[in-house]
């Protein structure tokens, strides 16, 4: 038996967004998130729909294709925040609120008072941040 098999039989998948369809999350970020046993890459999120859609269609994925965050409430168990770092504020705060853990690639943020924002939006939802 196989870790993937094993780990489903006693686990629900773990369900998993990916904000931000670029260069990194085609090359480092769906790749290695596919290859995790437990983990469901449910959905690719990216203001430009149809960058998010031929990167769905290029791993063979059905996948929720989303244009903002507010999309994945309530459907996720956490979110990889791959977008440019003057928008992880943005991004990031209303997932946190709503309790879902994220992964923020460096920096947090590009200033003091988003970094502090961000940390606040984690404490009010009880989530986690990974940067």
């Amino acid at each position: 038996m196989d870790l993937n098999s094993k780990y489903n039989q006693n686990h629900a998948p773990f369900r998993l967004a990916i904000v931000g369809a670029g260069l990194i999350t085609q090359n480092t970020h769906l790749p290695n998130a596919l290859s995790l046993p437990g983990i469901e890459v449910c959905a690719l999120v990216d203001s430009v729909t149809d960058r998010a859609m031929k990167l769905a269609r290029e791993y063979g994925l059905t996948v929720l294709i989303a244009a903002t965050v507010g999309e994945l409430i309530g459907k996720v168990d956490g979110a990889i925040v791959a977008t440019p770092n003057h928008t992880h504020r943005e991004v990031a705060v209303p997932l946190l609120e709503a309790g879902i853990s994220t992964f923020i690639e460096k920096p947090l943020a590009t200033t003091v008072e988003d970094g502090q924002a961000i940390l606040d939006a984690a404490r009010r939802g009880k989530a986690k941040i990974a940067i």
